[in-house]
């Protein structure tokens, strides 16, 4: 389980709708608590990244969670075959680095 204490749940992307100031707007929002999680905007002309965005926004917790089993796993595999500790520290070190980034610690 991640140690990150962001809005658990599902996250799903709103359409885009746009405000009298003609700004593109992307709601990010947690299908379990039906909370507010981000707001993605820019000018209507970057409509296709406003999206983007707020795709890789509303795909984090999963993708936070499975590298996080991801790593597990390796480091089980690893001890279950007897290679070296350091060199899956190596081979991990990127990775953990993205999940303390995740979890506001430094990498």
């Amino acid at each position: 389980m991640s140690g990150a204490g962001h809005t658990p749940g599902r996250w799903e992307h709103d359409d885009v709708f746009y405000n009298r100031d003609f700004r593109t707007f992307v709601n990010v929002v947690s299908d379990s608590q039906s909370s507010f999680v981000a707001c993605v905007s820019a000018d209507p002309m970057h409509r296709d990244t406003i999206v983007a965005n707020a795709r890789l926004i509303a795909a984090a917790p999963d993708l936070l969670s499975q590298l996080e089993d991801c790593v597990t796993r390796l480091r089980a595999c690893a001890k279950l075959h007897g290679n070296a500790d350091w060199a899956v520290d190596q081979m991990c070190a990127p990775f953990d680095a993205a999940i303390a980034r995740a979890e506001g610690r430094e990498p």
